[in-house]
């Protein structure tokens, strides 16, 4: 039987390209890793020893020995819903193993001598959109007008305009479909009743054009999301392919800013959302998966 001690662990999905392409430069630089996939966990023979530090995998005819002291960095790719690409289980039996593999994965922080990118529990902290506002403003970043809230017309206080999200990632299931929530651009006076659930409902910013900056540790890397050349009104992630990232520059300030932010919710990565126009830049969000 073949073994391995790999100096990498990544905790990903099975249908992760940014995974694959990590993985690519991993074998480039000759460093060994160990990929673990959601969805592929039950088919492993996995022991995880808490107290000594060790994770053994086993499958087919390899095994993998992780020891703490000799994995160097984890590679965090799951968001704080543990979201699939199969189908979901059918049997109270199916949701169970469900939720002990998702808290076997965050049990891997035993790994704690690690490099983390992100560290599941910062990841959890990070993830609250409305704590990242309070950070953002605290910090010195512009935020729009906000309010969390299930009363409309508290919503309708925020202008002609309003901008509308989940407090969380909007993913539900059907039978046979799976609906994803964007952020809405909505006419106020024509806004549903909320009384059901709560709702971030934001100031709308005038005239903007968005920005994706990934900030890595220190290193700030921004970039214009525009259509056909132009700024996107709504989430322009509606615009799948055709909205085009643009490398940008951002003014010194607002770089550190991007950076003292990652760093206060205790991440290494993070994914910042801007929108700017003739008043400066505003914090929208940020995505430490």
């Amino acid at each position: 039987m073949r073994s391995s001690r790999p100096e990498v662990l990544i905790l990903a999905s099975r249908f992760d390209l940014t995974t694959d392409i990590l993985i690519s430069h991993l074998r480039e630089r000759g460093l060994s890793y160990l990929r673990l996939n959601s969805q592929d966990l039950p088919g492993l023979e996995i022991t995880l020893d808490p107290v000594a530090g060790s994770l053994r995998v086993g499958h087919a005819e390899k095994t993998w020995l992780l020891e703490r002291g000799c994995v160097k960095a984890v590679f965090y790719r799951r968001p704080v819903f543990f979201s699939e690409t199969l189908p979901p289980p059918t049997d109270p039996l199916g949701w169970l193993a469900r939720a002990h593999w998702l808290t076997f994965f965050r049990s891997l922080m035993i790994f704690d001598d690690a490099l983390w990118i992100n560290h599941p529990q910062a990841t959890y902290k990070a993830e609250n959109k409305p704590l990242q506002l309070r950070v953002a403003h605290s910090l010195g970043f512009m935020v729009p007008n906000t309010v969390v809230t299930n009363v409309t017309g508290d919503c309708r206080k925020m202008g002609e305009k309003i901008v509308l999200k989940g407090i969380d990632t909007v993913r539900v299931r059907s039978e046979s479909d799976e609906f994803f929530g964007y952020t809405r651009v909505l006419n106020s006076s024509k806004l549903n009743d909320l009384a059901s659930m709560p709702a971030i409902a934001q100031e709308f910013v005038k005239a903007k054009t968005d920005l994706r900056v990934t900030v890595i540790g220190e290193r700030v890397y921004a970039a214009e999301i525009l259509l056909d050349g132009k700024p996107i009104e709504l989430d322009w992630r509606l615009n799948g392919s055709a909205a085009v990232p643009k490398p940008t520059e951002l003014p010194p300030e607002i770089e550190q800013l991007c950076i003292k932010l990652t760093k206060r919710l205790g991440l290494r990565f993070g994914a910042v959302d801007l929108a700017k126009n003739h008043d400066g830049y505003y914090f929208l969000e940020i995505n430490p998966t």
